[in-house]
């Protein structure tokens, strides 16, 4: 879906960066320097609010609620709606939507609870703009 092309658990985890990248691109569809995307997650973020919502998401907006920004990401992998409640019930499946995105194709569940936690870092690093390490998540 992002590049037309596998990227494959490997590469994904020898550098995560890239995978925000991969988002970056469909936003924008452009390339989104590596050094661009570490300097400001945040506007990532708001990149993935553009493409699902044909406005402006604005960083105020999004710092305030991000479960709201995993709806978005929902809507751009399903092409629905996914409710708050949905969302917040079970973010095993939000991640997986995340894979769908970089891979296009299936990521089981058993593979994508395997190590969310690690998914879950990246959110936080396009949403909150800095590193959060992985002990740390």
């Amino acid at each position: 879906m992002c590049l037309g092309g596998i990227v494959t658990r490997g590469v994904a985890n020898e550098n995560w960066a890239y995978v925000a990248e991969l988002i970056g691109l469909m936003c924008l569809g452009g390339i989104v320097t590596r050094g661009v995307a570490n300097e400001n997650w945040a506007y990532v973020a708001e990149l993935i609010g553009l493409m699902c919502l044909g406005g402006i998401v604005t960083r105020g907006v999004a710092n305030e609620n991000w479960a709201y920004v995993a709806e978005l990401i929902g809507l751009m992998c399903l092409g629905g709606i996914v409710t708050r409640g949905v969302a917040n019930e079970n973010w095993a499946y939000v991640a997986e939507l995340i894979g769908l995105m970089c891979l296009g194709g299936i990521v089981t569940r058993g593979v994508a609870n395997e190590n969310w936690a690690y998914v879950a870092e990246l959110i936080g690093l396009m949403c909150l703009g800095g590193a959060v390490t992985r002990e740390g998540c």
